[in-house]
């Protein structure tokens, strides 16, 4: 079984719509696994490109990236949360195996990659609970998913973010020049929110059809 990282459009309008459409059909590459033990998206309800949690690494301390780095990816598997290391051969059992970095309660969120949001040189993950509203930041701290899905690096950061309030919700590592992490999400009023740093009560940069939408990334 393998995976596609072939995208579209996020809408429900045709795919014509999309100034992207023909890029998205054609230039794509297939992700599969070589022990198909390690295939955990066959039901997984969200994959996140995370950014590169491993690497580029330097293996003899010198300075210099000897080994390069590729995105990796969370999927959500239920309550299982899995890690898929990226490589060269597009194989994302090759170097290394996929990691079980969460289990619990995973079905119940949203996620998204806000990219190094505590500056301390690692990916770090953005949970919404879709029920009670919390935004939950797990601070990735080592290059095998140390605190992406567990340990005392998790806080709740802001609350209300209901799936009712704020049905789809996605995350940037800066849309601005204060190289802070933004997050986009779409209101149960229609309107497209912004914000800036992840705080405050959000600035509306759409004002309506958003509902319209099933997907953010």
């Amino acid at each position: 079984m393998a995976a596609s990282t072939t995208s579209s459009p996020t809408s429900t309008g045709p795919i014509g719509t999309s100034p992207f459409a023909r890029s998205c059909q054609y230039d794509r590459q297939e992700l599969a696994v070589f022990d198909e033990a390690n295939n955990h998206w066959q039901n997984a309800d969200q994959i996140l490109a995370i950014g590169d949690v491993d690497g580029p690494l330097d293996t003899d301390g010198d300075g210099t990236a000897e080994v390069a780095g590729y995105p990796d990816l969370l999927m959500k598997e239920g309550n299982f949360l899995w890690l898929y290391f990226g490589s060269a051969s597009f194989y994302l059992d090759d170097a290394r195996e996929p990691v079980l970095v969460g289990s619990g309660s995973w079905s119940s969120y949203d996620l998204a990659a806000p990219g190094d949001r505590t500056g301390n040189g690692h990916v770090d993950l953005l949970a919404r609970h879709r029920t009670n509203g919390e935004l939950r930041l797990y601070a990735g701290t080592g290059p095998s998913g140390e605190g992406l899905g567990s340990g005392p690096q998790s806080t709740v950061i802001g609350s209300g973010w209901t799936q009712s309030h704020r049905p789809l919700v996605t995350a940037v590592p800066d849309a601005g020049s204060d190289n802070k992490t933004d997050v986009f999400a779409t209101g149960g009023d229609d309107k497209f929110y912004l914000y800036p740093n992840i705080s405050g009560s959000g600035v509306a940069v759409g004002t309506q059809g958003w509902l319209d939408f099933q997907a953010l990334s």
